[in-house]
């Protein structure tokens, strides 16, 4: 016969020290944790806010680039470093009332926005009148339509369409007053010439011009074509000067918008006071 000794566990719980060292280490993974989770999500929206800037001036250089291809050199086109305003063939289309008309005054500029008086925050505008059509009573009186037909715009002379091109520059009737969003009925009429805010004052347009190189060993080939870019503060070009257009017109902004969402998009390139700066370059006629 044998004796069973029945042998009991003593249980007993955790020390002070090992509970200071559970604790401590968990609080290092909780740390961890969250700084790999505020990591991602500046990463997710620095690449959100990238595409939306990207998908905006992607959609504007659609407009610039088609607009430019309808430049029509029976009228004229005037550059001066921040702005520019031409004149195009085609049906045109009011965006504020019922007129038509054969062809534009188109322009693009930056402006001040009314709303913020910080000097790198303004609106990148597009201002295009419309060439009526005569014999249509407008609806309504429409903002964006000049008193003039594509007929009357063949018939000026050089002094009247260099004219026609600094009312458009300097003219404070076709100024923009506009605000981001809009603070009074004004700002509100003027919303259709807005592209874009929160547009840097570095805003600046040069125009190419293309030149051909023969190879001297044999005039008639041709060695190379190159562009020549030029910034100019003022000039103007009409139909009575075919030759001497510009072939390329390159539209340089930064874009920052006003809660400064754009400081991550540094590290994307060309960047300037924490924007991302975009070029679009057009084609005239192309």
């Amino acid at each position: 016969m044998s004796n069973r000794t029945d042998c009991t566990t003593r249980r007993r719980g955790m020390t002070l020290m090992e509970l200071m060292v559970s604790v401590a280490i968990l609080s290092i993974m909780i740390l961890g944790f969250s700084n790999v989770l505020s990591q991602t999500q500046r990463v997710v929206n620095d690449s959100q806010r990238l595409m939306k800037a990207n998908a905006a001036v992607a959609s504007i250089s659609q407009l610039m680039r088609s607009d430019f291809r309808s430049v029509s050199k029976i009228g004229f086109m005037k550059i001066r470093g921040d702005f520019i305003a031409f004149s195009t063939a085609g049906p045109s289309f009011s965006l504020t009332s019922n007129q038509r008309g054969l062809g534009k005054f188109i322009a693009y500029r930056v402006t001040d926005d009314l709303g913020n008086t910080a000097t790198d925050k303004e609106v990148l505008c597009r201002q295009a009148f419309v060439l009526s059509e005569t014999g249509i009573t407008p609806d309504v009186t429409p903002m964006d339509v000049w008193g003039l037909d594509l007929a009357n715009l063949q018939a000026q002379n050089p002094t009247a369409l260099s004219s026609l091109a600094d009312t458009i520059d300097t003219n404070a009737s076709y100024q923009p007053q506009v605000a981001v969003p809009p603070m009074s009925v004004a700002n509100f009429k003027s919303s259709w010439q807005v592209l874009l805010n929160g547009v840097q004052s570095n805003f600046g347009i040069r125009y190419g011009q293309v030149f051909i190189e023969y190879d001297p060993s044999n005039p008639s080939q041709i060695k190379r074509r190159y562009i020549t870019w030029t910034t100019t503060a003022g000039q103007t070009w009409h139909r009575f000067d075919q030759n001497g257009w510009p072939d390329f017109v390159s539209i340089q902004f930064g874009v920052m918008e006003k809660s400064g969402q754009y400081e991550g998009l540094r590290a994307a390139g060309g960047a300037i006071g924490g924007s991302r700066i975009f070029e679009i370059v057009c084609g005239i006629n192309r």
